[in-house]
C-alpha cells in the first residue's frame, strides 16, 4: 500500500493516510483534520444511518504543510515522493484572528486527549469486567481455591459497575425515565460534536464542560488502575492454585 504523511511547518506529523497501491490514476483526499483518538475498531461504519457520522478529529490551523508519499512492501517503507509543500487558506467567511484559531486548535487537542483517555479507560474497564467473569468460573473449577477469592471478585465487579455509571450513565434510571446525571462520555461527545464542525472560538460553555469532565475523570482513572492492580494479584492467586486459563493470564509450566 501507499502511505501519505502530512507534516506541519515545524515538521510535526499531523496525519497519515493509507491508500492501496494500484494501477491507473487514483485520488486520495485529506479533510484538513487530525486523526481521531477513539479506540481502534475495525467495525465498518454504517453509512445507512443518516443521523450518524464517523468519528472526526480537530481541524488544523491554516498555514503551510508538507506531504510525502511512501510505498510499503515486504515490511519496508520506501520513499517515492519527497515532501511537497502546500498551504491551507481559511475561507474567511467568519473573521477570527490567527491567534484565536490557534487557541481553538489547542483546546480541541486537549479535548481529544481527554476523549482518548476516557474512551480507552471505558473499553479497558469492559475488558476487566470480562476477565472477572472468566476468573469467577475458574475459581469454581478449582476446588483448592479459598471461597474468599470469589467474594473479592464480586466486590471488584460492583466497583466496575459504579465506574460504568460515571462513564456511560445510569442505564437503570434512564430505562425508568428518571433524570440521570450526564455521563462523562456524553459530556465529552457533546464538546467534540461542536468542535469538529466549527471555525469560531470555543465557547465558555465548552471550556467549563471540559474542566468539569477532567475533574470527574481523574478519580475514575485512579479507581480503574486500582481495580486493575487487584485483579492482577488475583490472577497470581489463580495461577498459584493451578486454575484453568483465563483471558490475559499466561499459564506458567515447569517441565518435570
Amino acid at each position: 500500500y501507499l502511505l501519505f504523511t502530512i507534516t506541519d511547518d515545524a515538521g510535526n506529523v499531523v496525519r497519515r493516510l493509507k491508500a492501496p497501491a494500484k494501477k491507473g490514476i487514483n485520488r486520495i483526499s485529506w479533510d484538513f483534520r487530525n486523526d481521531t483518538k477513539v479506540p481502534v475498531d475495525f467495525t465498518p461504519f454504517d453509512e445507512s444511518n443518516v443521523f450518524s457520522n464517523p468519528d472526526r478529529g480537530t481541524l488544523v490551523v491554516p498555514g503551510t504543510y508538507k506531504v510525502s508519499m511512501q510505498k510499503f512492501e515486504d515490511s519496508v517503507y520506501t520513499e517515492l515522493v519527497s515532501p511537497v509543500s502546500f498551504r491551507i487558506e481559511a475561507l474567511n467567511m467568519i473573521h477570527m484572528p490567527v491567534a484565536d484559531k490557534k487557541v481553538l486548535y489547542d483546546f480541541g487537542m486537549k479535548v481529544e486527549e481527554l476523549q482518548r483517555a476516557v474512551a480507552g479507560t471505558n473499553v479497558y474497564a469492559d475488558e476487566l469486567r470480562n476477565k472477572l467473569k472468566y476468573m469467577k468460573q475458574a475459581v469454581l473449577q478449582t476446588p483448592a481455591m479459598d471461597a474468599s477469592v470469589m467474594k473479592q471478585m464480586i466486590v471488584l465487579e460492583r466497583r466496575l459497575t459504579e465506574v460504568d455509571k460515571i462513564l456511560n450513565g445510569d442505564a437503570s434510571l434512564t430505562r425508568r425515565e428518571f433524570e440521570a446525571p450526564t455521563s462523562l462520555n456524553s459530556r465529552i461527545g457533546s464538546i467534540m460534536d461542536g468542535l469538529v464542525s466549527t471555525t469560531t472560538a470555543a465557547t465558555n460553555t465548552f471550556m467549563n464542560s471540559y474542566n468539569d469532565a477532567a475533574r470527574q475523570f481523574a478519580p475514575v482513572s485512579t479507581e480503574v488502575k486500582n481495580i486493575d492492580a487487584e485483579i492482577k494479584k488475583l490472577e497470581l492467586v489463580l495461577e498459584q492454585n493451578k486454575a484453568p486459563y483465563t483471558p490475559g493470564r499466561l499459564p506458567q509450566w515447569n517441565q518435570q
